[in-house]
């Protein structure tokens, strides 16, 4: 047997050329198989939470008062206590305690009174889809009502005194934030009444009610306002003029979410057994 050629594996790799890249000499390399590509991260379809309800534990809130409010979450994918929560108030933000699906929320003062307050949730869900990261957002609302008793009581006050004083304001313009109810009709007919008949003997010039102060029952449903005040008018009857001081009282009662008045009393150091509208001499 003659002699053999010594077989060199692999001659054609040993002739590529030197400028082939290292991927293209390995896959040229001894007729082995071509490594295949890495699997793609695959393709995640996540369901978006779903909110079911959003509710507060009492339908009204009194500025400075704290509500609980509740959200009722579902998702198949990830347990709700994993989500992501973020809790917010318009018009005014207030201030909440907690994170989770139930929160404290403290109404705000300064907020416009009477009003509904907003409150809103977002719902977030973090995942991988080919390797990228998603988000599900979903979100969801509740409403409430708002009251700053303190300052609508104070608002109310105010304003009827300046309609009473002013003289160009009509008797019934004076007594419009007045409740019509049961409980408050006859008093309002009864300032109507007063209102009209100090209009014919009196001609108002001003007054002044500096110091006013609101005082609430426990369940913010009846109010009283109570003041120092004075009014300056001439005597028509006479030309006289006059200012006629003492203390003025008003209740107030809550209906349909909102304070409206109910009864004016005036005590004159001298005669504490007028009603407000001082009467003609």
């Amino acid at each position: 047997m003659g002699s053999a050629e010594a077989v060199i594996p692999c001659r054609g790799w040993q002739r590529a050329s030197a400028a082939l890249s290292a991927a293209v000499l390995l896959s040229a390399g001894c007729g082995g198989a071509t490594p295949s590509a890495p699997t793609p991260p695959p393709v995640v379809t996540n369901t978006p939470p779903v909110i079911a309800s959003v509710v507060t534990s009492e339908p009204r809130v009194d500025a400075g008062d704290t509500v609980q409010v509740t959200a009722t979450i579902t998702d198949p994918e990830t347990p709700v206590d994993q989500l992501a929560y973020a809790w917010s108030a318009t018009p005014v933000n207030g201030a909440f305690a907690g994170t989770g699906r139930q929160v404290a929320w403290t109404a705000p003062t300064g907020a416009p009174t009477p009003g509904l307050a907003t409150i809103g949730l977002s719902v977030s869900e973090s995942y991988l889809s080919q390797g990228l990261p998603q988000k599900n957002v979903v979100s969801s609302s509740v409403q409430i009502h708002y009251n700053d008793s303190p300052a609508e009581l104070l608002g109310l006050a105010r304003q009827f005194y300046t309609d009473f004083w002013t003289f160009s304001v009509s008797p019934a313009q004076c007594v419009r934030n007045f409740s019509d109810s049961d409980a408050c009709a006859a008093t309002k007919a009864e300032e109507l009444s007063d209102i009209t008949g100090n209009r014919e003997n009196f001609h108002i010039l001003g007054g002044t009610y500096p110091a006013p102060q609101a005082t609430l029952n426990g369940t913010k449903t009846f109010a009283t306002v109570d003041g120092p005040c004075a009014f300056e008018d001439t005597v028509n009857a006479t030309g006289a003029h006059e200012v006629v001081s003492g203390t003025c009282h008003l209740s107030a009662v809550y209906e349909n979410w909102q304070w409206y008045l109910c009864q004016s009393t005036f005590d004159h150091p001298l005669d504490r057994t007028q009603s407000f509208r001082y009467r003609a001499p």
